[in-house]
């Protein structure tokens, strides 16, 4: 049977990939054998699209806009939603209906693990996650390789915590493969946010400005010399 895998990369655009085009030969070659287009998605948001594009519907309609909504009932002002509030069923868990094995790692709303159909899938959290784990628990000796990514605190006044990001991202690429030669899974989600995080923090890489150590982070040639 084919094997598929999604791998997202949060945040960023053509236009970046264009930027640092010499950092990513590897996928733009691969999107050379596939199709380009722009989905839409209102508002244009981290939690709404990967919940769109994981379940094919409408933000409308699945009604996650965001990373919480407003807490009219309680002394915070903000309560952040969870597994329990994505109501349409995700990909990996229709395939796992179906006896499929699927890796996911880092799917918006994956806490707590209980708030998900968890057949035939190991699920690693997200980076909003209140913890860092790993399902099934026989497989939370992996947790060193996702839990440095959240310990990086990104500064818009330095770019030097790009260094540790990117040390944090081959330990998770690294995680990411062990557990694929491990499970053989038929799907892989795999969601990168460290591009989102640089975006937020050093707004020149958006604009297509070059910036080194950015460039060192998204060499996908150094990642597969690396495995």
């Amino acid at each position: 049977m084919t094997k598929v895998a999604l791998v997202g990369f949060d945040g960023i655009s053509w236009k970046v990939l264009q930027s640092y085009s010499q950092y990513f030969k590897n996928t733009l070659q691969l999107a050379l054998g596939g199709k380009r287009g722009v989905n839409w998605c209102v508002p244009p948001y981290t939690p709404p699209s990967w919940t769109s594009i994981s379940t094919g519907i409408d933000p409308r309609k699945h009604n996650i806009l965001g990373f919480g909504v407003p807490n009219f009932r309680g002394h915070s002002e903000y309560e952040f939603l969870s597994s329990y509030d994505v109501h349409y069923p995700r990909l990996t868990e229709l395939l796992g209906m179906c006896g499929l094995r699927s890796i996911v790692i880092n799917h918006t709303l994956s806490y707590p693990p209980s708030g998900c159909y968890l057949g035939n899938q190991v699920l690693v959290s997200d980076d909003k996650s209140p913890r860092c784990f790993v399902y099934p628990k026989s497989f939370e000796w992996r947790l060193r390789h996702f839990e440095m990514n959240g310990s990086v605190k990104p500064t818009s006044t330095d770019d030097k915590w790009v260094v540790d990001l990117a040390e944090a991202t081959r330990n998770r690429i690294e995680g990411m493969l062990k557990l694929i030669r491990m499970i053989d899974p038929d799907f892989l989600w795999v969601v990168f946010t460290e591009s989102d995080r640089i975006m937020h923090f050093l707004e020149f890489v958006s604009a297509g400005v070059r910036n080194e150590r950015v460039g060192r982070l998204f060499c996908d040639d150094e990642m597969e010399r690396s495995y």
